[in-house]
């Protein structure tokens, strides 16, 4: 039987059909931990344990970045329609600061300051620590932007930023004259 498929860098075979070309398939992968460590960091907020919620904060911030690498070095791979809409959405996050800061000021910054200088925004001495009497657990308002967001909202809004993105990618990947 003839090869009729191309051969990727490690030999393998590239799969040929529709969710290879159009889905960002692995970074959406990435995702779905990053939903898992969003609770694991909820529940340790109540706890109270500050090494787990520490532990949780880092695994949270360190997958939501993962997205991105893993969008970029392997679903790009996929097919060139996907790799075409993820260079443009790329651009147009790089391009159009202001409206993708929660890209850039936490889910990028939160990650490079964690494993950079092993700091993080919610345990900064010059945070705003709120105590409740409902809930004796603390937590640390994050500005992003002109926004301030609980440890747990930062971790919700850059899980739904990436939902909203990944869509675009992969509506774009599947209609490129759109």
């Amino acid at each position: 039987m003839a090869d009729t498929w191309p051969r990727t860098r490690r030999g393998k075979k590239k799969r040929n059909d529709r969710y290879t070309k159009y889905d960002a398939l692995a970074a959406r992968r990435v995702l779905r931990d990053a939903y898992r460590a969003r609770d694991e960091f909820s529940a340790a907020l109540s706890s109270n344990n500050l090494a787990e919620i520490r532990l949780r904060w880092i695994t949270a911030t360190t997958l939501l970045r993962a997205v991105g690498h893993v969008l970029k070095k392997i679903d790009s791979s996929r097919s060139p329609m996907l790799a075409r809409a993820i260079q443009t959405a790329w651009d147009r996050w790089d391009r159009h600061r202001f409206h993708h800061f929660i890209f850039h000021e936490f889910i990028k910054k939160e990650r490079d300051t964690i494993l950079k200088e092993y700091r993080a925004s919610i345990f900064s001495p010059i945070s705003a620590k709120v105590q409740s009497n409902e809930n004796p657990s603390f937590y640390t308002a994050i500005l992003v932007g002109d926004t301030s967001y609980s440890p747990p909202g930062a971790i919700d809004s850059s899980i739904q930023w990436w939902e909203t993105e990944l869509g675009k990618i992969e509506s774009e990947a599947r209609n490129p004259d759109a």
